[in-house]
């Protein structure tokens, strides 16, 4: 789902405020989450939409419930998908990414 170019900046806006209530800086996250500074930067001032994946990271960082920050950037489930149920559906994606990353820099890693 699109988001509005308001809707970026106050979700930024908020991504911000989470960092700095922890007196965290965008290179303390960096090292925690192991994404880019530039990039979270870039979702702070409201112009990038993290993925489902940041998303997740920066949830266990700040120690917010994923599912908040999955609703507040409109990443969602079909209707017919019970809200209990989200949360772990969206945590076996991104095991399931995490061990397809480490599948591909293993294939990567025999043709070196």
């Amino acid at each position: 789902m699109k988001m509005k170019p308001e809707e970026l900046q106050r979700q930024g806006a908020y991504m911000k405020s989470l960092r700095n209530d922890r007196d965290m800086t965008l290179e303390d996250v960096e090292a925690k989450v192991v994404v880019n500074n530039s990039y979270l930067s870039q979702i702070e001032r409201g112009i990038k939409r993290p993925g489902t994946d940041t998303l997740r990271k920066l949830s266990q960082c700040y120690g917010v419930p994923l599912n908040e920050l999955l609703v507040r950037y409109k990443h969602t489930l079909p209707d017919e998908v019970p809200e209990n149920k989200q949360e772990a559906i969206y945590r076996k994606m991104a095991e399931f990414k995490d061990k397809f990353n480490e599948l591909q820099n293993l294939i990567n890693g025999m043709y070196k």
